[in-house]
């Protein structure tokens, strides 16, 4: 491309010189038409009729000064033509040289490539004549490894004390490792990881792994503290206070938590062997902590008072000087305004009283003066919970009868089941006893 740009300037520079020229012709044509005619009159002495020798001279001397000057045009002319050639030709050598140094360049890239090239193809050949001495075969990065063929027989992995795994899956080519390590409940201390490894033979080198031992295991009321690994043996600690572990042999990483009795109950026995043994409150004790387990060892008497009944509704009343309120009131006695009264009722009647959340552990139960209107039995059912207690009624007037407290409750409904005799029967006084809903750190309220 450069070598063309050279000869379209050198073609330039000789199309300017040659319009050059033609200025040069155009302007002295009248010259070289009169040096032709003048030639002429050296030959016939006239010009155009003129034989005027003096005359002559003159036109003479005037094609001599033309000449000269036409001679020095065209000295400038052939200069410049030969000056734009040499510059032209210079800038021509310049680019073929350029292209040239490129192009050897290239060429001397193209021959260092191809020697590294051989020098890779000699490596290789001499990697694998190394390799193939060994009965192996080569691998990148000079490396000579086992081929893919033969393969060995299945491996003998029938020691169940053992984990095994293959570095090449189940192909058992040669070369394939097959690793072994003592399984979770065993352990080996002088190290429990082997190899076997498939020769060139396509045999393994050795099935012969050394054995494994079982870790111990924990008694009851221990656990695993530490699970061992396959190099040491499981540790066993005794259960923390509060817990057990029930099973002989054991590998459990913890005991697990006694169970709360809760309300009513109190753990009578407790070991690190088993859970514990919850036992109900004798009637007239109590303990109220649902999220007991260990610290509660007994239950206890209450200092009882009174449950205050809130509102009431009953069966049936006499009339409403003897509505069921009246048997809440405190006042021990018959009457109108003090005592509630059915009207015509006795087994089959019912009284439903409502009182803050509390724990009740007894009732006292005042009959009617005339023990022709006296109840036998009650059923009791208090809620929430639905849970029943069943009182049985003296022959006597007045009456405080305990029972396993019950508790949290807000209600109980009295369903009188039996009666001694019926006229109308009822009751002066009814009353709960027990004390209000604690509440416990560590237990949600009612």
């Amino acid at each position: 491309m450069a070598s063309i740009s050279c000869v379209v300037g050198l073609l330039a520079s000789t199309l300017i010189v040659a319009a050059q020229s033609a200025r040069l012709v155009a302007e002295n044509g009248d010259l070289v038409a009169n040096v032709e005619c003048g030639n002429s009159l050296l030959v016939q002495t006239s010009c155009g009729g003129t034989a005027n020798v003096s005359a002559m001279n003159e036109v003479i001397l005037s094609l001599h000064q033309g000449v000269s000057r036409l001679e020095s045009d065209v000295d400038a002319v052939r200069n410049e033509i030969i000056g734009n050639a040499s510059a032209a030709q210079a800038h021509a050598v310049a680019e073929a040289n350029r292209t040239a140094s490129a192009e050897l360049i290239t060429a001397n890239s193209k021959i260092n490539r191809l020697n590294e090239l051989l020098g890779d193809s000699l490596e290789l050949l001499t990697n694998l004549s190394r390799c193939a001495l060994q009965g192996l075969v080569a691998a990148p990065g000079g490396q000579c490894r086992y081929g893919r063929t033969p393969q060995c027989p299945p491996f003998n992995k029938t020691d169940p004390t053992r984990n095994y795994t293959e570095s090449n899956g189940d192909t058992r080519v040669v070369g394939t490792q097959v690793m072994s390590t003592c399984n979770r409940a065993h352990f080996r201390t002088a190290g429990a990881e082997y190899t076997a490894t498939c020769n060139i033979n396509a045999a393994w080198n050795t099935e012969q792994f050394p054995s494994c031992t079982a870790k111990r295991t924990c008694s009851r009321g221990f656990y695993a503290s530490d699970d061992g690994s396959s190099t040491h043996d499981r540790e066993c600690s005794a259960c923390p206070q509060g817990t057990y572990q029930a099973q002989e042999g054991s590998a459990e990483p913890e005991c697990t938590p006694w169970s709360a009795c809760g309300v009513g109950r109190y753990a009578s026995v407790r070991t690190a062997t088993a859970n514990v043994t919850c036992t109900t409150c004798t009637a007239g004790t109590f303990q109220l902590n649902p999220m007991n387990n260990d610290n509660i060892t007994s239950c206890r008497r209450p200092t009882y008072g009174r449950i205050i009944g809130r509102s009431c509704t009953a069966s049936s009343r006499y009339n409403p000087d003897y509505d069921c309120r009246y048997a809440l009131d405190n006042i021990f006695a018959d009457g109108a305004r003090r005592a509630w009264a059915t009207r015509s009722q006795g087994a089959g009647s019912w009284f439903r009283m409502n009182f803050d959340s509390s724990y009740i552990g007894r009732i006292r139960f005042r009959q009617r003066g005339c023990s022709c209107e006296w109840y036998r039995r009650i059923q009791i059912t208090f809620s929430p919970g639905n849970e029943r207690r069943t009182i049985n009624l003296a022959a006597t007037r007045d009456q405080t009868i305990s029972f396993p407290f019950v508790g949290p409750v807000v209600s109980a409904y009295l369903f009188f089941d039996q009666q001694y005799s019926r006229v109308n029967n009822g009751a002066d006084e009814i009353q709960f006893q027990g004390f209000p809903t604690p509440r416990f750190p560590d237990a949600p309220g009612p």
